[in-house]
């Protein structure tokens, strides 16, 4: 008993769909279709990629000491920042201690 609401409604939906934009949907996918297979048909004819597990293992290296310095290097900005502001500031200093 509660399909035939249901159907009804699904059929009410369906006729207020615009053409228009439904022809304008099905054109879209279809050059998304064409797009996809270019870049497949691309990476098909893509010689492999070679992998040099040295170049890997230095990279991860790096990273590494990257995030284990991140601390330092925030310490370092905020000196900088402070010395930024006693530079800013200098031309001033006399007249302060006056």
């Amino acid at each position: 008993m509660q399909l035939y609401p249901i159907l009804d409604e699904l059929c009410d939906k369906y006729e207020s769909l615009n053409p228009k934009n439904m022809d304008s949907l099905g054109n879209k996918a279809r050059a998304f279709d064409q797009d996809l297979d270019e870049i497949l048909e691309t990476l098909k004819q893509m010689t492999e990629v070679s992998f040099d597990k040295n170049k890997y293992e230095f990279l991860y290296q790096m990273l590494e000491k990257a995030i284990e310095s991140d601390e330092q290097v925030d310490i370092i900005i905020e000196r900088l920042k402070a010395l930024e502001r006693i530079h800013k500031e200098s031309p001033n200093i006399e007249t302060s201690i006056h």
